[in-house]
């Protein structure tokens, strides 16, 4: 599945709040989403100015409370802001605290980075939220608010192409969006932004071009899910490679640029797992390269070691590749690093395996909450 599917707000709540098995979910998920998907694309169509886009002004900010650091009233001219979004209950919003404490160290005198604590269970109002950040300390070096009031929310997240958490925009000096993404990928185009040299037309360009490749993933791989997603075996989650091969190859028909795109990674790499596990090295290699234009699979080629390594013996280079993969893909978080250490280790490399488990107990004897906070 694609990177930015796997701790989607709606797979999570699924299983916070209905307690549903993780195999009824992915199988629910392909007719809930292909919904989904047609209702946004209707309604781009009938609206396309509802979604916030680069180069759009930027919102107000609507924060109902401040929880953390100094609060920011408004949008000052001549100064940078990246606003950022995450829930308690979103592991990977937890991964990249330490990221964003880094960036607003970094760029402290013309940066401000607020991060907005978002689709809250309204059991537990700030009390997670508050419970986390007392338990970072001084390991958040930036600005926290909490949006009771849904504003920021409907305003801000629900009216980006892809809203769900973590998600972070830089606002320029000028009030524009100038960028929109996931945080740990904000780094390059924030220093060409305090640089003055980011071309704010060029990113317009390419935000709305892989928004497009973005919908025709979506589209295919909702095709490829509904016809080949048996009876939620895993097993048959790609179905008939050759069939897998013939969508694959009309796709890159239709637009090359989608060879290495989210979903239609995952198909392919499974599928050719199946058939020509040399090949599907090569292509992992390639589908995780950051020059694609919808950047790294890293994600979609994990899952697909992790899901086929239980019905095929799987090659020691591609348990090596995706060891490689896990420690870019999982930085510093324990639970990565002890399955980076395994895959190494059936990779047939010991000693990157015992570095892997090295790095994952100085990671747990640093934590003060576990994998998914004690909040949870």
């Amino acid at each position: 599945m694609p990177d930015r599917y796997q701790n989607s707000t709606y797979s999570v709540l699924m299983r916070k709040y209905f307690n549903l098995p993780k195999k009824f979910i992915k199988i629910f998920s392909v007719y809930v989403f292909s919904i989904l998907v047609a209702i946004q694309g209707m309604a781009q169509q009938k609206n396309d100015s509802a979604f916030l886009k680069v180069g759009d002004k930027a919102p107000g900010l609507m924060i109902g409370e401040w929880i953390k650091g100094k609060p920011v009233a408004e949008f000052k001219s001549g100064h940078i802001y990246v606003v950022e979004f995450w829930a308690t209950w979103c592991p990977p919003c937890l991964k990249v605290m330490p990221h964003l404490s880094k960036i607003s160290r970094r760029y402290k005198k013309n940066v401000t980075v607020i991060s907005v604590n978002v689709l809250e269970n309204p059991k537990y109002p700030k009390s997670r939220a508050k419970a986390i950040m007392d338990s970072m300390g001084s390991r958040v070096k930036y600005t926290v608010g909490f949006d009771d009031n849904g504003k920021m929310e409907a305003e801000w997240l629900n009216r980006t192409w892809e809203p769900a958490v973590p998600r972070a925009l830089i606002v320029d000096e000028e009030g524009r969006i100038a960028w929109i993404g996931y945080p740990t990928d904000l780094s390059l185009p924030l220093k060409a932004i305090t640089n003055h040299t980011w071309d704010i037309e060029a990113e317009t360009k390419r935000n709305e071009y892989k928004q497009q490749l973005s919908q025709l993933d979506d589209s295919i791989g909702l095709e490829l899910g509904l016809k080949f997603h048996r009876k939620g075996s895993y097993s048959d989650y790609v179905g008939e490679p050759d069939s897998i091969f013939y969508h694959f190859d009309k796709a890159i028909e239709r637009n090359p640029d989608l060879k290495y795109a989210n979903r239609i990674t995952y198909f392919y790499f499974t599928a050719l797992i199946k058939t020509n596990m040399k090949q599907a090295l090569i292509y992992a290699r390639e589908a995780t390269q950051p020059t694609n234009p919808l950047g790294p699979q890293y994600y979609s080629i994990i899952q697909g070691i992790r899901y086929m390594k239980t019905f095929f013996g799987l090659t020691p280079d591609l348990y090596a590749l995706g060891g490689e993969l896990l420690e870019i893909y999982g930085g510093n978080d324990p639970k990565d690093l002890m399955e980076a250490a395994e895959w190494h280790w059936l990779g047939g490399n010991k000693q990157k395996a015992m570095h892997c488990m090295k790095r994952a107990r100085k990671a747990m004897r640093k934590a003060t909450t576990n994998h998914y906070g004690t909040f949870f």
